[in-house]
């Protein structure tokens, strides 16, 4: 099976290596870092690609409808004013 590397902090498999410039004893230590979210370890665990298909990310919300869902609750909050 195919495996692919993913962020432990937002689930993304949007991840390179970066060798950083400390070497160790064995030769050189590398990096890891996600380009979603920035976040950067030496540990990034492997999963299988079937593996990964289970995980789904929750949606995001897009803006315009967060704006729609308060706009609606405004107007009903007024509405209970109004008739109280």
């Amino acid at each position: 099976m195919k495996t692919t590397r993913i962020c432990p902090k937002c689930k993304s498999n949007d991840v390179r290596r970066i060798r950083g410039g400390l070497i160790d004893v064995l030769g050189f230590s590398e990096n890891f870092v996600c380009d979603e979210c920035g976040f950067s370890s030496p540990i990034f665990p492997d999963i299988e690609v079937s593996e990964r298909k289970k995980k789904v990310k929750p949606a995001k919300v897009s803006n315009s409808l967060k704006i729609v869902f308060i706009v609606v609750l405004i107007l009903f909050i007024i509405s209970l004013i109004i008739v109280l």
